[in-house]
């Protein structure tokens, strides 16, 4: 008897162990479904989310129209060179046809006219500036050259500025009298109503100043790799257009 009842435990055993399952409820289903597929949904969310960033910052970026170069001895503040450009937008036009006129300003702290800074955060700063300065000029991204006198001597004997009126001059030239206009001889520069949150107690009266002896220069393009370039060309004629706007102190016009 004592078998038989082993036995019959044995089978009534194997009888549990082989019934179904009882059926899950809702909300188990999704406790189950949650606890495999967290991670996955997690992951594919977050890449909406930077996917979904990145096309709102392409599609609401701003292009400009134009690209000026500020070069200096330890550069300028972020904000008065945002400034700067939307004062001189009203010189340029709409070359790219979104409906504005956008001009970017860049700041390139350069050091001396012989190179030499002040100490190791200025000399790295300077080095970083010419980078910048040559990666600019390989991809010509700027005609419009603004530099104080350290800066334009310093690059005068380099072949980067042309005369005025785009023409290249000579090797050996050293006429550089004709290779710019200053700042306070521009009427749209020296009428703008400079600001910036950076220079504590600066008026625009003294920002006026500072700048009033800066340099506003043309690179070349005659006897270099964009000369026979039709969008490089375009783009330096609109830049004359451009420089002469600010030295007469006209505006420029939407494109139709």
């Amino acid at each position: 008897m004592a078998r038989e009842h082993l036995l019959l435990n044995v089978e009534n055993e194997e009888d549990t162990l082989h019934q179904a399952p009882a059926p899950m409820t809702r909300r188990q289903k999704w406790k189950n479904w949650w606890y495999y597929h967290k991670f996955h949904l997690l992951v594919g969310l977050v890449a909406i989310v930077i996917g979904g960033y990145l096309i709102y910052g392409v599609v609401t970026e701003v292009k400009p129209d134009y690209t000026i170069v500020m070069l200096s001895k330890s550069g300028y503040a972020g904000d008065l060179m945002e400034n700067l450009g939307d004062q001189l937008s009203v010189y340029g036009k709409d070359r790219n046809g979104d409906g504005k006129v956008a001009i970017s300003v860049l700041d390139y702290a350069l050091g001396s006219a012989g190179g030499e800074t002040d100490d190791a955060q200025t000399a790295e700063a300077a080095q970083a500036g010419m980078a910048k300065l040559s990666a600019n000029l390989s991809t010509f991204d700027s005609v419009i050259f603004i530099s104080d006198e350290a800066s334009f001597e310093r690059l005068a004997n380099e072949g980067l500025y042309a005369y005025l009126d785009g023409e290249t001059p000579e090797e050996g030239a050293t006429d550089y009298e004709n290779m710019y206009v200053t700042w306070k001889d521009c009427k749209g520069l020296s009428g703008a109503e400079l600001s910036s949150e950076w220079y504590e107690g600066i008026t625009p009266d003294d920002l006026q100043k500072l700048f009033g002896d800066c340099r506003v220069s043309l690179r070349v393009i005659k006897g270099t790799q964009y000369e026979n370039d039709a969008g490089k060309q375009e783009y330096y004629a609109d830049s004359q257009e451009l420089l002469q706007h600010l030295i007469d102190g006209t505006p420029g016009q939407m494109k139709e």
